[in-house]
């Protein structure tokens, strides 16, 4: 069932005046490179998935990895490795 026209909510910006000063330049500046992140929730880390990750990273040029739940001992952790990503746990 579609609603009356009555309760229809209308755009709030539709015909909203606009500052004369406004300019779509200075919206959004990039004051310099792209910080690229990946944040991913592994459920442990195989060979396998290091080999996914490895392969996201290197293709979306990801300067930070974050992984939650790798359930990896802190004692064992230097055993793990992601090609041209130091590893960095807690």
């Amino acid at each position: 069932m579609m609603p009356t026209a009555d309760r229809i909510q209308k755009d709030p910006s539709r015909g909203a005046r606009k500052s004369p000063s406004y300019t779509a330049d200075l919206d959004f500046r990039a004051v310099g490179p792209a910080l690229h992140i990946l944040q991913l929730n592994v459920e442990e880390l195989p060979a396998a998935k290091r080999v996914v990750i490895q392969s996201l990273a290197e293709t979306h040029r990801i300067h930070v990895i974050c992984l939650e739940e790798t359930h990896i001992d802190s004692a064992t952790s230097n055993c793990y490795t992601i090609r041209g990503a130091p590893i960095i746990g807690r």
